[in-house]
């Protein structure tokens, strides 16, 4: 590979990859390493990985290798825009916390397999926090972040509404920063649907909405040909073969038993307010709630095509949708000072003021528990496609997969109406794999949505069956007779 150039897709250098052991010596295993992997997930707070290397020098006893040992790691993968793009862990340093395993390669060699994780995570389980936090729940995440967590790294915080004041008692700062995720609506869409993860760029903590705004960072189709995508003079295509999927598995998981129990179809939500002694009940519909809501097409996408990914049909005589019955109930009690500002009782100053935003279910929870369940039981495709450091959890690619049976649609279409347009990378997993010399990446994709309404009967699709005959007799279960 040319220092800085793009020879062809996936290309990468490892520059260093370095242990520090227990009583601080380094040990550079950059030339021994195998394989190298990273996982980002935004439904996890945390960036962790995979080394396999080498040991010809029986570092397990030289060392040894007890899993409390650094990790620093600096990767360099070309890029067609920016010449070079480095994933740089010199100082932010990894904590391997695994030794998963150590197995023979040959009769002088073995091979060691460790896992590491952010130094964040392991900060997380040695600390807790005893003291009252005040302000946006963005500040709070902001402040443990920097602060308890002693984070360094880049941070991307979008605002949210509402002055807290939580009670954190002896408490893990992940911990918090889950309820702060949960219970947190931004300002800019009155969104619920606050994630926290961290990728190889740095800590997020920001709805759904901020993500799905953000324009398609890469498109990606099946090539039907396979093989390398060859320009003239035998040269490989850089561009297009970054372009292609390598392969793809999609999984259509749409569970209507686990829909409808999650509440991702309906739920039912009673308040009680024990201040105004009062109670107060609220229904959430999906089909109802849809267009009031922001979704990836709408946002990511300039025409706007957005339809429910589920069918609105009638599944009684009376027309209900599968919405119209609630069929998850929450019940939970609030203290409110005043309905109207939706001030915290429990919480008066010496002025007689309430200044702190209640705990208020009625604004997130219905939503987010539905939109949440969308991301897993949603839309959703595994795709591997050659490596590249733009690609993070959290960003947004353009999809398009075609119809897997010969028989396409009646308007003669080849791309797949579930499979085509943005997806939201859910998680992924860079693999730097130097026995091929390729950077290849494992995306999980999803979507909340279609860009063509699905059609839906408006009457019961049941068939009609005669009423069977009841058996309650004692004579036809005691009889001999037959």
């Amino acid at each position: 590979m040319v220092e800085d150039a793009v020879q062809q897709a996936g290309d990468f250098k490892i520059e260093l990859a370095q242990i520090i052991s227990v009583d601080g010596s380094e040990v550079d295993v950059t030339a021994d390493v195998m394989e190298l992997f990273f996982y980002e997930d935004t439904q996890n707070p945390a960036l962790s990985g995979t080394i396999a290397f080498k040991d010809n020098f029986n570092l397990q006893n030289v060392m040894p290798i007890l899993g409390q040992e650094l990790l620093r790691l600096h990767i360099r993968t070309p890029s067609l825009i920016d010449k070079s793009v480095t994933i740089d862990f010199r100082k932010e340093v990894f904590f391997i916390y695994n030794v998963e395993a150590t197995v023979p390669i040959g009769d002088m060699n073995q091979a060691h397999i460790l896992n590491f994780i952010s130094k964040e995570a392991i900060l997380n389980q040695r600390k807790t926090i005893s003291k009252t936090l005040r302000g946006t729940y963005s500040s709070i995440v902001s402040s443990i972040l920097r602060n308890e967590l002693e984070c360094k790294k880049d941070i991307y915080i979008e605002p949210s509404s509402g002055v807290k004041q939580m009670m954190a008692p002896d408490t893990h700062p992940f911990d918090i920063i889950d309820i702060a995720k949960k219970e947190a609506v931004s300002t800019q869409h009155d969104s619920p649907t606050y994630l926290f993860y961290e990728t190889i760029h740095g800590y997020h903590f920001r709805s759904l909405e901020s993500l799905y705004v953000a324009k398609p960072i890469a498109h990606y189709s099946s090539s039907s040909q396979g093989g390398l995508n060859v320009a003239r003079g035998g040269q490989q295509e850089v561009l297009s073969e970054y372009s292609k999927i390598i392969e793809y598995t999609t999984d259509v998981k749409p569970d209507n038993l686990v829909n409808s129990a999650s509440g991702v179809f309906g739920s039912r939500l009673i308040t009680h307010d024990i201040f105004n002694k009062t109670y107060t009940t609220s229904i959430y519909n999906y089909f109802d709630s849809f267009d009031t809501e922001k979704h990836i097409n709408e946002l990511s996408k300039n025409d706007g095509k957005v339809h429910p990914m589920f069918s609105d049909l009638a599944v009684d005589n009376e027309g209900n949708r599968i919405s119209d019955f609630p069929s998850k109930t929450y019940l939970l009690p609030v203290s409110i000072k005043d309905t109207s500002k939706g001030n915290d009782a429990h919480f008066q100053t010496a002025s007689g003021n309430y200044p702190f935003s209640a705990y208020n279910p009625n604004r997130w929870l219905q939503r987010r528990s539905s939109q949440m369940s969308q991301l897993d039981n949603g839309i959703t495709v595994t795709i591997t496609v050659a490596g590249n450091t733009i690609l993070e959890a959290g960003t947004i690619v353009d999809l398009e997969l075609p119809y897997s049976s010969m028989n396409k649609s009646d308007k003669k279409e080849t791309v797949d109406k579930f499979y085509r347009g943005p997806f939201l990378v859910r998680a992924l997993q860079h693999r730097f794999d130097n026995g091929s010399m390729k950077h290849s990446v494992i995306m999980n994709l999803v979507k909340d949505c279609v860009d063509k309404k699905l059609e839906a009967s408006k009457e019961d699709i049941v068939p009609i069956t005669p009423v069977g005959k009841s058996f309650n007799e004692n004579e036809y279960f005691y009889t001999t007779n037959e």
